[in-house]
């Protein structure tokens, strides 16, 4: 069986934190793991590449109502891959939140 690589970065998940939600303009947000299609298993979470920059009360309403119906009509994966790979450069990361919020 192989393992899962799991990707920690306290860099990345502080750099998410500095951000704004990526469904509305709160600076107040936390770093929201994806689980759907992800390498997170039971009882562990999702590499940390796969976080999103979600306010409090986003972040409750995609645990609430499920992944899948929270994200309908967007690729969080591609907008979570977007800002790892923008990691560090926050004027960038915010043009790839805005942008994704108006598609």
């Amino acid at each position: 069986m192989l393992k899962k690589t799991v990707i920690r970065s306290s860099k990345h998940l502080k750099f998410i934190r500095t951000l704004e939600c990526a469904m509305c303009d709160s600076f107040y947000v936390e770093a929201a793991h994806l689980r759907m299609r992800t390498n997170g298993g039971m009882g562990m979470k999702p590499s940390d590449s796969c976080v999103i920059p979600l306010c409090t009360a986003h972040h409750r309403m995609q645990h609430h109502i499920g992944e899948e119906l929270f994200w309908t009509g967007r690729d969080p994966h591609d907008l979570a891959e977007s800002l790892w790979q923008a990691t560090g450069n926050r004027d960038l990361a915010l043009a790839i939140i805005l942008e994704q919020r108006h598609d």
